[in-house]
């Protein structure tokens, strides 16, 4: 699909006579609705083109309710816009092209067009989204720009589908028992006039919950987002579908995930510095770093150096000897572990 965003025609301020190529604007967007060539809208020409009517279409502004706004260099294009839907056919969208170029689809108040597509990879079951941008300056000069995003679009369509179900069930389990369990000690601390929620890792907590139940909710949203898009895709299978807000919703899912990761390290962090025995071993390693300094800096200085030596004079005769077996045979010599045998 193709879609056009212009502005509206502004008069100079030095002389209001003569028109100015100004800039992209939101406040400049065109929204009216045109005949071919753009010229004004009449009403006689209603009956004129009925057999092109289609094609008229072309030059009428459309909202866009189902798109994304796109990020341009020059602003934020909006999701509406003069939408030409793309045939099928190589030949006919030739056809298109060419008649879109005779009657001046493109002019000088064009700001943007925008290339939407859709490509879908059966064996990977990726669907990416497309759009490539190309924005006017009024200078004259043309800059373009790509935008991709992908998205697992039948996840359950594949071979470890049921690993797949049973971690995510899994999941959710362990957040509702984590859930239960910290609504409890709430209720106990409130009865015993207590309050649970204080500190920096009690708030941690609360967030972790909030961050795993915003991954749910979001990870709900997107899956019943698809399954319409594809329900709606299956009914118009000839008719342009954007899939980009189902890729946002992805990414913004993966970024709920993302800090939902980070958040259960640094509580598994915290659990792990709280152990006994492995503060005990932390404390010794501390107390000793200085000392395996000077031990570790010189074994290793001098483990490079006989490995770089081994290397250099086996690898011209024996090709498979790579710098890695240098190194793992040298530690094997140290350890008095190396297999003769071999």
């Amino acid at each position: 699909r193709l879609k056009q965003v212009r502005i509206k025609p502004t008069t100079c301020l030095t002389n209001k006579k003569e028109l100015c190529n100004e800039g992209y604007s939101s406040s400049l967007i065109e929204k009216t609705n045109f005949d071919p060539s753009w010229k004004e809208h009449t009403p006689a020409a209603e009956n004129a083109w009925f057999s092109t009517i289609r094609y008229k279409s072309y030059w009428e502004y459309k909202d866009g309710k189902d798109g994304v706004a796109v990020k341009g260099h020059s602003g934020l294009y909006p999701t509406g816009g003069y939408q030409v839907p793309i045939a099928n056919s190589p030949i006919n969208a030739k056809k298109q092209l060419k008649m879109l170029e005779q009657d001046g689809w493109i002019d000088e108040l064009t700001r943007a067009v925008l290339v939407e597509l859709s490509v879908y990879n059966p064996p990977t079951g990726f669907l990416c989204t497309v759009k490539l941008i190309t924005e006017f300056l009024p200078t004259g000069t043309a800059v373009s720009d790509v935008q991709l995003h992908s998205i697992n679009f039948l996840k359950y369509s594949k071979p470890i589908t049921l690993s797949i179900i049973r971690t995510e069930l899994l999941f959710l389990i362990s957040l509702l028992i984590l859930t239960v369990h910290y609504i409890y000690l709430t209720y106990q601390a409130h009865s015993d006039g207590q309050t649970v929620w204080r500190g920096f890792w009690s708030l941690l907590d609360s967030v972790t919950l909030l961050a795993g139940w915003m991954s749910v909710g979001m990870y709900i949203y997107r899956y019943l987002y698809i399954q319409t898009a594809i329900a709606q895709f299956q009914a118009t299978p000839y008719y342009y579908i954007d899939f980009h807000r189902a890729a946002e919703v992805d990414i913004y899912f993966g970024y709920c995930l993302g800090s939902l990761v980070f958040l259960v390290t640094v509580k598994i962090v915290d659990l792990t510095i709280a152990h006994v025995k492995i503060k005990l071993m932390t404390l010794v390693i501390h107390n000793s770093l200085v000392e395996l300094s000077s031990f570790g800096v010189p074994f290793f200085i001098l483990l490079a150096v006989f490995s770089q030596t081994f290397y250099f004079l086996y690898s011209s005769s024996m090709p498979e000897f790579s710098l890695q077996n240098s190194f793992g045979m040298t530690l094997a010599f140290i350890l008095g572990e190396y297999n003769w045998d071999a």
